[in-house]
Formats: C-alpha cells, sequence, structure tokens
C-alpha cells in the first residue's frame, strides 16, 4: 500500500464521519425547532461553537475509522456498505465522545 492510498482513506473517512456529524446535527437542529417556545428563535437556542467542535471530533473519528478500515478493505472496492459503516461510525462515535465530555464536565456535589 502506498502513502497516497492511507492519505485517500483517512480522507474519507474524514469526511464520511461529517457527514454522519453532519446528520446528527439536522436531527438536532429539527428536534430543537419542534421545541421552540414562543418569544424565543430558533437561533438563540442553537451553539454554533458546539456545533463545529462537534464536527471537528467527527473529522477524527472518521479519520480513525479510515484507517482502520484499511486493513478490512486494502485491494478491494469501495461498496455501499463501507460508505454506510463509516458515516454511522461519525454519528455513533462522535455521539458516545460527547456523551462522555459531557458528563465529566458536570461538577460533582
Amino acid at each position: 500500500m502506498n502513502p497516497y492510498d492511507l492519505l485517500g482513506y483517512l480522507l474519507l473517512g474524514s469526511f464520511l464521519g461529517a457527514v454522519g456529524q453532519g446528520i446528527r446535527i439536522i436531527v438536532g437542529i429539527k428536534k430543537r425547532f419542534d421545541e421552540v417556545v414562543p418569544g424565543k428563535s430558533l437561533s438563540n437556542l442553537l451553539d454554533g461553537k458546539r456545533m463545529g467542535i462537534s464536527v471537528g471530533i467527527a473529522l477524527v473519528v472518521g479519520a480513525i475509522a479510515g484507517a482502520l478500515g484499511v486493513l478490512d478493505f486494502v485491494g478491494t472496492p469501495m461498496t455501499k456498505e463501507t460508505v454506510t459503516t463509516l458515516i454511522s461510525i461519525g454519528y455513533a462515535g462522535t455521539d458516545f465522545i460527547e456523551g462522555f465530555m459531557r458528563r465529566t464536565q458536570t461538577p460533582i456535589s
């Protein structure tokens, strides 16, 4: 395997991980939109910084998944299942990491 193949898998994994996180963000926005109370706009309920961090985490998670996937996909063409798996890893992996981070940030009283 040459370095360009590895780089390709890393970039593809990063991109598809970000796509998975984008799907998660869209679902979250829809959920927030349904919860909007009168007098508050949706833009007041969204946190752009948090969304940016989430996409950054998804890029890293997807890159790791892409790198690990290289072991299984060397010399084989990409399939729909591979793409779906990388998107799912970006979605679920970021959800797991953010849930873990949220728990460790809450003060213990």
